[in-house]
C-alpha cells in the first residue's frame, strides 16, 4: 500500500472527500511504519483499512494500494490479484463534494419601506377642505355683533336718559309727551347705527371665512410639499439599495459561475482518470488472459509431447519383444507387463 503522497494526483486524491483522504493517510503512514518493523499483521490491518476507505468509493487499490481498480461487473481482488466475478458491487462512482451544492443561496437585506408620516393629516385636513361648510352668518352668534350691540344699547339708554333729564329741566319735573318722543328717537337712533354695522360685520366673516380656507389649502400645499420631500429621499434609498444588491449578486454570481466551471472540469478530470485507468485495467486483464492461454497452450504441447513419447517408446519396446519372441524368449513381453499365461 502506497502512503498518501503517493496518490496527489490519483483516484484517491481525486474520489474521496478530505476527511477520507487523511484517514487514508494515516493508514499508509501505519503500513509504513509496520513495513520497517517486518510486523505482517500490522501491515495487512493497515492494508486492511485503507482498502474500506476505497470501497466506500467503488474501487480498490490493488495490493500495493498503488492501482485504480473500479467495480463494475467484477470486482478486483486484492489478496489474488485478480478479479473475482462473484463478488459484484455497483459501479457508481462517488464523488467528491461540488463547490456549487457548498454554497448558500444568495440572500440581501429587506428593501427599505416607504413610511408617509404626514398621511393622516392630509387626509384629516382634506376632509376638511372638502366637506367645509358653505358661508352663513347669524348676527346672533356673532360675538363681535354682540358687543356692538351692547355698546350701542348702552349709548341708546343713556341718550334717552339724558333727553328725558333735558325735558323734565324745562318743564318743571313734568313728563310730556314731547319728552317722550324726544327720548325715543335718540334712542332708534343708536339702534340705527347697530343695525347699519351689521353688513360689515357681515363682509369681516366673510373675509375671515375665506382667510382659513386659504390657511387650510396652504397647510395642505405645505404637508404635501413636506410629504414629497421623503418620498423623494425614500427613492434616493430605494436606488442606492438596489445598486448595491445588483453589486453584491454580480459577485455572488461570479463565484457560482467560477465553482460551476470548477466542478466540471473535475468531472472531466475525473472521466478522463477513471477512462484511462478503465483502459489500463482492461490491457491488464487481457495480458492475464493472453499469459493463460498461452500456457495453457504450452501444456497441452507438453502433454502431446510426452503423450507421443510413450507411444513412441511403447511401439519400440514391442517390436523388440516380438523379435524376442521368435527366438522362443518372451522376456520382452514381461517387461510390458504381459505374464506366462
Amino acid at each position: 500500500m502506497a502512503t498518501r503522497k503517493k496518490y496527489t494526483s490519483g483516484a484517491d486524491l481525486i474520489l474521496m472527500t478530505d476527511e477520507d483522504l487523511e484517514q487514508l493517510g494515516k493508514f499508509g503512514d501505519a503500513w509504513n511504519a509496520a513495513h520497517a518493523a517486518g510486523d505482517q499483521a500490522g501491515m495487512d490491518a493497515a492494508h486492511a483499512g485503507a482498502e474500506a476507505l476505497r470501497a466506500k468509493y467503488n474501487y480498490s487499490g490493488g495490493a500495493d494500494g498503488s492501482e485504480y481498480n473500479p467495480w463494475g461487473d467484477s470486482r478486483w481482488n486484492s489478496q489474488t490479484g485478480n478479479y473475482d466475478t462473484s463478488k459484484w458491487q455497483s459501479n457508481t462512482a462517488a464523488t467528491r463534494p461540488n463547490r456549487v451544492e457548498s454554497m448558500e443561496p444568495f440572500s440581501y437585506e429587506s428593501a427599505p419601506e416607504y413610511v408617509n408620516r404626514y398621511q393622516d393629516q392630509i387626509d384629516g385636513l382634506l376632509n376638511d377642505i372638502l366637506n367645509r361648510p358653505e358661508f352663513s352668518y347669524d348676527p346672533d352668534t356673532d360675538p363681535m355683533y354682540a358687543a356692538f350691540r351692547k355698546e350701542y344699547q348702552r349709548e341708546g339708554q343713556r341718550a334717552t336718559a339724558d333727553t328725558m333729564g333735558q325735558y323734565a329741566a324745562m318743564t318743571g319735573g313734568m313728563p310730556s309727551t314731547a319728552a317722550t318722543v324726544a327720548a325715543q328717537q335718540a334712542g332708534d337712533y343708536y339702534a340705527a347705527q347697530m343695525a347699519d354695522r351689521i353688513p360689515e360685520l357681515y363682509q369681516l366673516a366673510y373675509s375671515m371665512y375665506q382667510d382659513q380656507g386659504t390657511d387650510m389649502r396652504m397647510n395642505m400645499d405645505m404637508l404635501t410639499a413636506l410629504e414629497q420631500g421623503d418620498y423623494n429621499k425614500y427613492l434616493n434609498l430605494l436606488n442606492q439599495y438596489n445598486t448595491d444588491r445588483n453589486f453584491a449578486y454580480g459577485v455572488y454570481s461570479d463565484e457560482w459561475n467560477r465553482n460551476y466551471q470548477l466542478d466540471r472540469d473535475d468531472i472531466a478530470d475525473q472521466r478522463y482518470d477513471l477512462e484511462w485507468n478503465y483502459g489500463v485495467n482492461r490491457d491488464q486483464i487481457n495480458d492475464q488472459r493472453y499469459d493463460r492461454e498461452w500456457n495453457y497452450g504450452v501444456n497441452r504441447d507438453e502433454v502431446e509431447d510426452q503423450r507421443y513419447q510413450t507411444e513412441w517408446d511403447y511401439a519400440t519396446a514391442l517390436d523388440r519383444a516380438q523379435t524376442l519372441a521368435q527366438a522362443g524368449d518372451f522376456s520382452g513381453y514381461k517387461a510390458l507387463g504381459y505374464s506366462d499365461s
